[in-house]
């Protein structure tokens, strides 16, 4: 997705965090790895948690709509109805993704996709789960125009998957290509944090609907294009509401551009928008062989607990909550270990021992692996009890 509203919404939060020169350099494996993590976790946390509670309520209302409302008959099974069909997707798309970057609310749920320093592929499944509370309203008009249920669903599908191979920078320009399709080369001015990378190119598959819309934008030759955004959540989109003047313009505040000021245009001026140059520094944390090994072998333990759950004949709703916390709980540690918060020792202790009581109580046959697990649990117990800087030993340096 875009980053237009990724400085926007640094006005509110009161910095960046761009991305060094990087032209002769590709992200560390620590990177890579807690990019994975992002999504990961928000998929495995909230996502299913969200998908739950949302999908009844997208999949019913856009049924009811497309029975009671469809003004044209079903479309056949031709090629030429599966074309207007991507076509009228990626347009449903266009006006959620611009939606998502110029209402101060939505872009307090999207801009996660735009906190990445690098552009690569992991960037582009790193997405908030809470973006599905709102993101099927934007399909509603095809039930309208009588697509079926089945249908929309799969072809949002395939409108995300396409966008996946954009979020790159080894590709350069695809020719004539690039008048019709999003590519890497849109896509990187989509992502960029430079000013006049804000607000633009928002297309999923197709980059007409800018042009159409007057949001396009090419990357400049001269101007080296800066990702990374400050990542300031909805706790700052409150502060700017309440800090208004009065009532309504505190209303609007969450309803126009992360940037705007009273008597200001709908994304606010761009002299006020923080320019980002790339040769600024940042802190970059590097794991240490330790830290990789602890994350992997708690990850595998916790994903191997719930593998062998599945194979029993029968398994409480209580059984399958518990051990699913424990991947969950394992996959936060991925984050926590990579950025080492104050209270890191504190959750893998807890976590740990948790860990250890429930490897007691595994049923058969799955209590095969309880030795193993309860070795893991007790030595990892004894790291963060006695010695914890074998794992949270980290080397900070500034690149450049």
């Amino acid at each position: 997705m875009a980053d237009g509203g990724g400085v926007l919404g640094v006005v509110v939060a009161g910095g960046a965090t761009p991305t060094p020169t990087r032209q002769h350099s590709l992200p560390n494996t620590c990177y890579i790895l807690r990019s994975l993590q992002c999504t990961i976790d928000r998929m495995c946390c909230l996502y299913f948690t969200v998908r739950l509670l949302v999908r009844g309520l997208e999949f019913g209302t856009y049924t009811w709509v497309w029975q009671h409302y469809g003004l044209l008959p079903t479309p056949d099974d031709s090629i030429m109805t599966a074309i207007a069909l991507v076509i009228f997707i990626d347009l449903g798309y266009y006006w959620l993704h611009r939606a998502s970057h110029e209402i101060m609310v939505l872009w307090a749920i999207h801009q996660v996709h735009h906190s990445s320093q690098y552009l690569t592929m992991t960037v582009g499944l790193r997405h908030s789960p809470l973006q599905r509370l709102f993101s099927w309203v934007f399909y509603l008009p095809l039930a309208v125009l009588g697509v079926p249920p089945a249908y929309m669903l799969s072809h949002i599908q395939f409108n995300l998957l396409y966008q996946c191979w954009l979020h790159t920078e080894a590709i350069s320009t695809l020719g004539p290509l690039e008048y019709i399709f999003n590519t890497p080369n849109h896509h990187r001015v989509h992502h960029g944090s430079n000013i006049y990378c804000l607000d633009k190119n928002y297309g999923g598959v197709f980059i007409f609907w800018d042009y159409l819309f007057g949001t396009f934008q090419p990357p400049k030759s001269d101007e080296e294009t800066v990702y990374g955004i400050l990542v300031f959540y909805f706790k700052y989109v409150l502060q700017k509401s309440f800090n208004m003047d009065n009532f309504w313009n505190g209303l609007v505040a969450l309803i126009k551009g992360p940037s705007w000021v009273p008597g200001g245009p709908w994304t606010g001026y761009d002299e006020d928008k923080i320019i980002v140059t790339a040769d600024r520094e940042y802190k970059a944390a590097k794991a240490t062989l330790t830290t990789h090994v602890y994350i992997v072998l708690h990850l595998l333990a916790a994903i191997t607990i719930t593998s062998c759950l599945t194979t029993l004949p029968s398994v409480s709703p209580m059984e399958v909550f518990v051990y699913s916390m424990m991947v969950v709980a394992a996959l936060t540690c991925i984050g926590i270990l990579y950025e080492q918060p104050h209270y890191t020792r504190t959750m893998e202790v807890w976590r740990c021992a948790a860990g250890l009581l429930l490897s007691f109580l595994l049923p058969p046959p799955a209590s095969t692996l309880s030795p193993l697990l309860m070795a893991l649990y007790t030595a990892s117990l004894a790291v963060w009890i006695l010695h914890p800087a074998i794992v949270l030993t980290h080397h900070h340096c500034k690149q450049q």
